[in-house]
């Protein structure tokens, strides 16, 4: 017997509604975010606008600093992220919700967490690598079909991977799994449901894009400016609301599959 996809989705919107206070941990990461997006779109179009050797300096160290506290906002996001299969958990058990001791539980499962971003860390670097050379070869050859061929390729790569690690954080939170038996577990549930997790993945990595391209949109005119910015603040909001459902729906899914021994379609 199989739990359809919009029964997880329903409940998991039941529980954004009985519990709005679960939306702060991610809100919060996502204003970090937004204040490091901004400040990385500010120093591109300070680097594009000047010539001059001092200000190109201060960019310099400006994006050292910026660059240096990519760990551990990325650590920060992590450990927010992991809050959200015990408050599920609990919810599912009829206890009620602590953000506190989901961010005690989150904090437990340090060893798990530390892994990933090492490993989410590793992936991007092969990603990029492999992104750098197959549009390299694009743009080299002029071929528009070699461009969209190496675009799906890379995507699928992206898909692949977010898929694959879908499952990590709620192994290690829910069932307290190590390392090793987390990964295990998450490849191997995340291949069995790999269609179900592509829609949530893909909603995702949709708004990430857009949210992007409007926070490098906030420059020029005055009025072009604050109007960029009202819409990349929106979209920040909208995608804090979306990533807090996602953070809800992954250990919903999880829960789904696992403890009721039953798949997602």
């Amino acid at each position: 017997m199989y739990v359809e996809v919009y029964a997880v989705i329903r409940e998991s919107l039941i529980l954004l509604r009985q519990e709005p206070r679960i939306y702060i941990p991610r809100l919060l990461t996502t204003a970090l975010y937004s204040i490091f997006m901004l400040a990385s779109a500010g120093l591109i179009v300070d680097v594009s606008a000047s010539s001059d050797p001092a200000a190109l300096a201060d960019a310099l160290r400006s994006a050292l600093v910026i660059l240096a506290l990519m760990p551990p906002l990325y650590l920060i996001d992590v450990l927010s992220y992991a809050m959200y299969p015990r408050i599920v958990s609990d919810y599912k058990s009829g206890l009620p919700i602590s953000l506190r001791r989901a961010l005690l539980d989150s904090l437990r499962a340090w060893r798990v967490l530390i892994a990933l971003a090492a490993v989410v860390f590793a992936f991007l670097l092969v990603f990029s690598f492999i992104s750098a050379l197959f549009f390299s070869a694009a743009f080299l050859t002029g071929s528009i079909l070699l461009l969209v061929a190496s675009a799906l390729v890379i995507l699928i790569l992206l898909l692949a991977f977010a898929i694959m690690m879908f499952f990590v954080v709620p192994s290690a939170v829910i069932d307290g799994r190590g390392v090793m038996g987390s990964f295990t577990d998450s490849i191997k549930l995340g291949l069995e449901h790999k269609w179900s997790l592509l829609k949530i993945n893909v909603l995702f990595l949709a708004l990430a894009l857009l949210t992007l391209a409007l926070g490098m949109s906030v420059q020029g005119n005055l009025l072009v400016s604050i109007a960029s910015l009202a819409g990349f603040l929106a979209m920040r909001l909208m995608e804090a609301i979306v990533y807090t459902y996602l953070s809800v729906t992954n250990p919903m899914a999880y829960l789904a599959v696992r403890i009721n021994n039953r798949g997602v379609e």
